[in-house]
């Protein structure tokens, strides 16, 4: 599952993730529920050399976000157009081959954590792949001095109704 429309008009907001973080998969037998446990993660908030974390992030699902916020020269390509589909696709696949062998659920595009440009969100479903995103996208961000900034939620995939 992917959003791969363009981005909402300016002072839209865009809604990514319908699901609720935080239960574990032990109180929820659905397959598709969130696996793990926030105590799970073991990344830690601070600043860096080339990047910010944020590790409660209040945007979206009531702090089961992190934000990685890159802080280089080079700004994500996309936001030089954020209505340009190419421009945002070409990114997602940037972060894709980042993200290689994670089971990444869903991406798009959407609202940051800090600051007001537009943000990529990664959805996870499995608090244990947090640390292992993290240390790749943190890696790329700075090894490339790119600015922007990625949100990862963990949620439950949605339910179709």
């Amino acid at each position: 599952m992917k959003w791969c429309g363009p981005l909402p008009a300016a002072g839209a907001v865009l809604v990514a993730v319908v699901a609720c973080a935080g239960a574990s998969s032990s109180e929820a037998p659905n397959r598709n529920a969130v696996i793990g446990e926030r105590e799970d993660m073991r990344s830690v908030a601070g600043r860096f050399d080339g990047y910010m974390l944020i590790t409660h992030c209040t945007t979206g699902l009531a702090g089961a976000a992190i934000a990685v916020v890159a802080g280089g020269e080079t700004p994500f390509e996309f936001l030089a157009a954020p209505d340009s589909e190419a421009l945002q696709e070409r990114f997602r696949a940037r972060v894709a081959e980042t993200l290689r062998g994670i089971d990444v659920r869903a991406t798009g595009f959407g609202a940051a954590c800090h600051g007001g440009e537009p943000a990529f969100l990664v959805t996870l479903r499995d608090w244990h792949e947090v640390d292992r995103v993290v240390e790749k996208l943190t890696e790329w961000v700075a090894r490339e001095s790119l600015r922007g900034e990625i949100v990862v939620y963990v949620a439950a995939d949605p339910t179709v109704l």
